[in-house]
């Protein structure tokens, strides 16, 4: 029963030392910390990316959002270099952005109430220049939502499968500039 007592006052005394020596989380306040896009800025305003993507309408919407999510981060986009130009220019003043196979795909579960699963899928490559040499990343990236739609509603249209899918273009221009970020 003493040592019960003694192992329950040693653990008071040691919460209540620590919280009194000043021992706390403390964060930066908010004149110190640095605005994340001024860091994302600092990096990115002097490496403009060539970006290539390859495919039909999925690959185009994917174009679409991601030169605008490029665009949010301050990231200059150029679009007019061929692959064998892209790659030179990767090791001299540019960075280089490859995606292929840009595919969206629709599962259905058939019912009365069917779920749907939507897939959106590409692979890109990323080619990082320090002006002498090049390293290559490549990643397989998927991005997946669901829903569910009501097959005996008076309306056929499944408007909200097109909501869905331009969530899915976002999700995954965000990724991978993000992933872009991360390797610079």
């Amino acid at each position: 029963m003493k040592l019960q007592t003694f192992f329950f006052t040693a653990i008071i005394i040691s919460h209540l030392g620590l919280s009194s020596c000043g021992y706390q989380l403390r964060g930066y306040s908010a004149e110190q910390a640095p605005s994340l896009n001024n860091v994302i800025h600092q990096r990115l305003s002097n490496k403009p990316i060539l970006l290539r993507i390859k495919g039909g309408k999925d690959a185009d919407n994917l174009h679409k959002s991601l030169v605008k999510e490029l665009a949010r981060l301050n990231v200059v986009t150029n679009t007019q270099a061929n692959d064998d130009q892209a790659t030179q220019l990767a090791t001299d003043t540019h960075n280089y952005l490859k995606i292929d196979n840009v595919r969206l795909q629709k599962y259905e579960l058939v019912g009365v109430l069917t779920e749907v699963r939507v897939v959106l899928s590409a692979d890109v490559i990323y080619y990082v220049g320090d002006g002498q040499e090049v390293t290559q990343h490549h990643y397989n990236l998927l991005v997946e939502d669901s829903y569910q739609h009501n097959k005996a509603s008076v309306s056929f249209a499944d408007n909200q499968g097109k909501q869905v899918a331009q969530a899915l273009y976002q999700k995954l221009s965000q990724r991978i500039a993000e992933q872009y970020i991360t390797l610079q």
